[in-house]
């Protein structure tokens, strides 16, 4: 009955300018939720999109963040008061919003608010309000990968709520899942059945030489991957409804709870490339510290400097042994840590074991833990680079710089890509090499050629994936690459696969030989957006520790550091 009224409402409407207007966009949405209801997505998503494209123009909420920002930028208003104006129109999304106006609020986070956001921010560091700064950084980082989901996050936040561990979510969201499961049960029984699935999936290897168990194998994983459709159509309908979702990646956390997450010993270097500066942070659990990287536009040109020298200078380039030889790099990486961190004051090294990095923009190509940074690092006469004097790791966020809250889990599952296809000129070289980082490790097998089922639902049945085979496609579209290699001609091996349903993917994913635009020169394309969207994007399927390689080094050196990390990982603090 609902379908057909609504097949009514639109022929009388399509005589009219109604449809243009806000009777047509609450027509286009109501039918969006029908739709979905009915199961039918892709119906539900054009309907969707047609009352989006109303409300991105009649958003009240966007209109209100336009008109604080142009009286903030007219000099209408004092910052002190676009300080307080920009807390109300930049707020995220809250019970209030979602339950009273879903499309309005659909409409704004799936809108861009990042120069609104960048002039709070400045504000915040004009004021001296580094810990609002702080927050505001991290805001604006979450943004950036929002943007690039689905619905601007609702849907990945909708998949977090119900699926992630409860020990990896506020208690704000804890409630939520508790409400969703009571008002849709259906999703509460699908995700039953797909847990009984993936725990028969667990029981066979990954690769089965045994005809019975391969068949029962694909029989398992198609049935997983139909529970997984059916799930997504119900988190579909969930999205327009006037349902809460706490967005819950990454995680946000005030500036007390980051300074609270940070262990003894650690020091957080956390930065922030605006549109017309770059500022760092230093935070440790006790103090903290922030400063303005004077001329940010050479960043890009010590950085190019600093690749060359190291032999970073194409994708099939050959670097010379006189080039691996030569020590010159060190100049040009003396430069670099001189510019990054010229405004750092900090005399506590001594109490520091680990350096945690959270780049941004074009400073996920920085090598920091080859940089001369920390103790003694005015010394010119000895260049020792950070890794050599302490623990050195990176995350996307603040926010995912810390544990999450869940336990360690057993890693018995380890699915490995060769280096090379079969047929190739290096598939044997390949096959052993990735055989001799199976042997290494406990129940290790080769991923075949042709995977029983695309491998985002295959994915859901490993604890680690290393992958040693190039993957060259991130840098031309952050969501459309292919993690696990092996199917890149399919869609649904893409991280974008990967971040829907069967929920989680691997814990550990390795990817070694995963390739950036820094490799090719540091061109003005390159921004580093494809590592940011590559880390965050597999943390957000649910991997915890992420392995990626700014460039691909290759040979036997690049085969034994992955063993290693692998084999050493379960002892790291």
């Amino acid at each position: 009955p609902a379908a057909a009224t609504l097949a009514d409402a639109r022929r009388l409407l399509n005589r009219s300018e109604m449809m243009l207007g806000e009777i047509g966009g609450r027509l286009q949405f109501v039918a969006a939720t029908v739709a979905f209801q009915a199961g039918d997505v892709p119906d539900g998503s054009a309907s969707l999109a047609a009352a989006l494209k109303y409300h991105h123009k009649s958003s009240l909420r966007l209109f209100h963040l336009g008109l604080v920002d142009g009286l903030y930028t007219n000099g209408a208003v004092t910052p002190r008061v676009a300080d307080d104006l920009y807390q109300i129109v930049l707020r995220e999304p809250t019970v209030a919003d979602w339950t009273q106006q879903p499309a309005d609020t659909l409409a704004y986070v799936t809108s861009s608010h990042l120069a609104p956001l960048e002039r709070w921010f400045d504000i915040a560091v004009a004021r001296k309000d580094h810990e609002r700064a702080l927050e505001l950084a991290e805001q604006i980082r979450r943004h950036r990968f929002h943007l690039m989901m689905p619905l601007g996050g609702r849907l990945l936040a909708l998949r977090w709520i119900l699926e992630a561990p409860t020990s990896a979510l506020s208690q704000v969201a804890a409630l939520q899942r508790q409400d969703l499961l009571n008002l849709f049960p259906r999703y509460a029984e699908l995700s039953r059945q797909a847990e009984a699935v993936r725990d028969s999936l667990r029981q066979l290897p990954i690769a089965p030489a045994d005809e019975a168990e391969l068949r029962r194998q694909r029989e398992e994983l198609d049935k997983l991957a139909a529970i997984s459709t059916a799930q997504e159509v119900v988190l579909n309908e969930m999205a327009v409804r006037r349902v809460p979702s706490e967005l819950a990646f990454p995680p946000f956390r005030t500036f007390a709870e980051m300074q609270q997450a940070i262990p003894e010993g650690q020091l957080l270097l956390a930065l922030l490339a605006t549109s017309k500066q770059v500022h760092a942070f230093a935070l440790t659990r006790e103090k903290y510290q922030l400063w303005q990287i004077e001329n940010p536009g050479r960043i890009r040109t010590n950085l190019a400097a600093l690749l060359k020298q190291s032999g970073v200078v194409g994708r099939e380039a050959t670097t010379p042994i006189e080039t691996l030889a030569s020590t010159d790099w060190r100049e040009s990486a003396d430069d670099l840590a001189a510019q990054l961190t010229a405004g750092m004051k900090f005399d506590e090294w001594d109490t520091i074991e680990e350096v945690v990095v959270v780049p941004d923009r074009l400073l996920w190509y920085v090598p920091f833990d080859a940089l001369p940074i920390g103790p003694a690092a005015n010394a010119k006469a000895t260049f020792e680079p950070l890794i050599a004097k302490r623990r050195v790791r990176y995350a996307p966020t603040v926010g995912l710089a810390s544990s999450d809250g869940r336990g360690p889990t057993p890693r018995d599952r380890t699915a490995i890509v060769s280096g090379a296809a079969s047929g190739s000129r290096d598939a044997e070289a390949a096959q052993r090499a990735a055989a001799r980082i199976a042997e290494s490790l406990p129940a290790a097998e080769l991923l075949p050629e042709l995977p029983a089922s695309p491998s985002a639902i295959q994915a859901a049945t490993f604890d680690r994936l290393i992958v040693m085979r190039d993957s060259v496609e991130a840098a031309r579209s952050p969501l459309e690459w292919h993690p696990a290699v092996v199917d890149q001609t399919s869609p649904a091996g893409t991280l974008a696969a990967w971040l829907r349903s069967p929920w989680q993917g691997p814990e550990q994913v390795l990817l070694p030989a995963f390739h950036t635009s820094a490799e090719a020169g540091m061109k003005a394309n390159a921004t580093g957006d494809e590592v940011f969207m590559a880390a965050c994007g597999l943390m957000a399927s649910g991997a915890r520790t992420v392995l990626l390689s700014r460039w691909n080094t290759g040979g036997r050196s690049q085969q034994d550091l992955v063993r290693e990390f692998a084999q050493e990982l379960p002892f790291a603090p």
